[in-house]
């Protein structure tokens, strides 16, 4: 008897150093930071929001190959160097709201196959490049402008005549916006055309790549 009871505390105390191991968060919110820090492989979560990081250089994040969720928002990040998520293949969650950002480069997602949410609100994007998201296994969920709509001149200008692909997404149901309290966060269009209005005639869909889940 004596036997068995070491051996269920010992199994519960290697169950609860597992737990912490699989939830173990980098937790650099509010730290002053000017630049992306060396980080454990071994997180899950990074969080690095409200500091002043200006960049996101190439291969930022490649040891955190563990890593399902990073918090960029409310830093002064205005360059994504393509390839800057490269190597975090379970990446679904990536906030890069509250920024100042102005344009997202080609290639800065590539092999984020997994990404599920994507937060873009509150920085000065225009446009979005139709091949920027062409490696996703999953419907994207994206946020594109804030909540409060008072803050004129503080989020994406959106040219939403050159979004016309992201509409087709929408149809096709390979992406979505976030909805949260019975507010849809949609482009807010830079010439007051509302998103929901927005004619773009014909228009040829080039669907985005897939993978069958079976093959990955």
């Amino acid at each position: 008897m004596m036997y068995l009871t070491l051996v269920c505390v010992a199994l519960l105390t290697l169950h609860s150093h597992s737990f912490i191991f699989q939830t173990h968060t980098y937790r650099g919110k509010g730290k002053g930071l000017t630049a992306i820090p060396a980080i454990h492989s071994t997180c899950y979560s990074i969080d690095l929001s409200m500091n002043a990081i200006k960049k996101v250089p190439k291969n930022s994040f490649r040891n955190q190959t563990k890593c399902t969720q990073i918090y960029l928002c409310k830093n002064l990040i205005s360059i994504i160097e393509p390839d800057a998520f490269c190597g975090v293949k379970h990446l679904n969650t990536l906030l890069l709201g509250d920024n100042k950002l102005t344009v997202l480069e080609s290639g800065i997602f590539a092999g984020i196959n997994n990404l599920k949410i994507l937060d873009l609100k509150m920085n000065n994007l225009s446009t979005l490049s139709e091949e920027l998201f062409s490696d996703l296994h999953w419907t994207l969920t994206l946020i594109m402008s804030s909540k409060n709509l008072e803050k004129k001149g503080s989020d994406n200008p959106w040219n939403c005549q050159s979004l016309c692909w992201l509409q087709e997404e929408m149809k096709a149901g390979e992406v979505k916006f976030w909805v949260s309290g019975g507010h849809t966060y949609k482009p807010l269009c830079a010439d007051g055309t509302n998103w929901n209005e927005l004619n773009c005639g014909k228009y040829v869909r080039c669907p985005f790549h897939r993978v069958a889940v079976g093959h990955l």
